[in-house]
């Protein structure tokens, strides 16, 4: 059993095992109306539960939520970001957690789209080495490279600004063409990591299912959000998470825009996807600029496991003038701000970060 007031780490079987265990105690021993008590407790009301526990009660709602929804089929798309020996440990371990979902509720269904944003390599190939580990026939790898061999024409009728991008935006369109009888069609982009368990896909996903909004995110910092706040973020983050709060204010999604787990439905990603440049930050503004409300915030359980945060990318930041001036409203003060973002240079960002974020802070003073 984890020991209460341990470091939480979601790669780590043990610590699944004991969430598990937990989950399944809760759901058998629980009322609904105690779980969603628990669940929704704030930061402060909840210190001294232990942060397995907390993570349990929020899969021990999503299962709920789950089991009494209509039938959903679910299409994984999650690009993949580090070594192919990595990467497959993560993938056949969220395979795991979305079978549990099948478990919990038989009426759902999924597939994964698996996003590669470079060749494969033949010596470690991520499909390979998934043969003997799951026998399903629902997981795909989606290879840019060989999408774009096959089809020459791609390339010009996606356009993006860049392989990364043409490679989410191909894949989120692929997934989108899937059709599933009678049954409501979710598409979920992720990433290949272990900060999030697939099984709080119900807490994120709920108003999707009844028709309340087109998309949804995980929250990594609302009210009722789960961090692992001693990882979590860095002075990099804080002020890209900064800025898009201050750019785009008029959206409460802002404040957590970059958030690790977005869910859509394949309407929209069809009506909507030809319009992504950058990344998928902007499907959240375009979907608000068509009907305001049509964002769910849903807080979820984020587990940060790294103290070795990577500098985030200058030129990530620097996207941000370019989304705000095709989906921002203008504000003088906002104008300011993102001349600031367009003048700063990669030696500062790199040695200088607070003297960056005071200054930045300074504007909206």
């Amino acid at each position: 059993m984890i020991e209460a007031y341990s470091i939480l780490d979601l790669s780590n079987i043990d610590h699944l095992v004991s969430i598990d265990e937990a989950v399944e105690d809760i759901l058998e021993k629980k009322s609904v109306e105690e779980i969603i008590n628990k669940e929704s407790l704030d930061t402060d009301s909840r210190k001294e539960i232990p942060l397995y526990m907390q993570t349990a009660y929020k899969l021990a709602k999503s299962y709920t939520i789950l089991a009494r929804s209509p039938e959903l089929h679910f299409t994984m798309v999650v690009e993949l970001k580090e070594d192919y020996k990595t990467d497959k440990q993560i993938i056949i371990r969220k395979i795991s957690q979305l079978e549990n979902i099948r478990r919990q509720a038989p009426q759902i269904s999924w597939d994964m789209l698996i996003v590669e944003n470079q060749p494969e390599t033949p010596d470690d190939n991520l499909k390979n080495s998934l043969i003997g580990k799951y026998t399903g026939n629902n997981v795909e790898i989606f290879c840019l490279e060989k999408a774009l061999a096959e089809d020459s024409t791609i390339e010009k009728t996606i356009e993006s600004n860049d392989k990364q991008t043409l490679a989410l935006k191909l894949a989120l369109w692929t997934a989108a063409q899937k059709t599933f009888k009678k049954k409501k069609h979710i598409i979920i982009h992720t990433e290949a990591e272990n900060r999030t368990h697939f099984g709080q896909l119900g807490l994120i996903i709920e108003k999707i299912a009844t028709a309340e909004v087109q998309i949804a995110i995980g929250s990594r910092i609302s009210k009722n959000s789960i961090t692992q706040s001693d990882f979590f973020p860095s002075t990099w983050e804080n002020v890209y998470n900064y800025s898009t709060e201050k750019l785009f204010q008029d959206f409460e999604f802002a404040k957590d825009i970059d958030c690790p787990i977005k869910a859509f439905t394949s309407e929209f990603i069809k009506e909507n996807i030809e319009k992504l440049k950058i990344s998928d930050s902007e499907l959240m503004l375009i979907a608000e600029n068509n009907k305001a409300n049509s964002v769910g915030i849903s807080p979820i359980a984020f587990i940060e496991n790294n103290k070795n945060f990577n500098k985030l990318s200058l030129i990530k930041l620097k996207l941000l003038p370019v989304i705000y001036r095709n989906y921002g409203k203008a504000q003088a003060k906002s104008e300011q701000y993102i001349k600031f973002i367009e003048k700063i240079e990669q030696t500062n960002w790199e040695n200088s970060i607070q003297d960056i974020e005071n200054e930045m802070k300074a504007i909206f003073v």
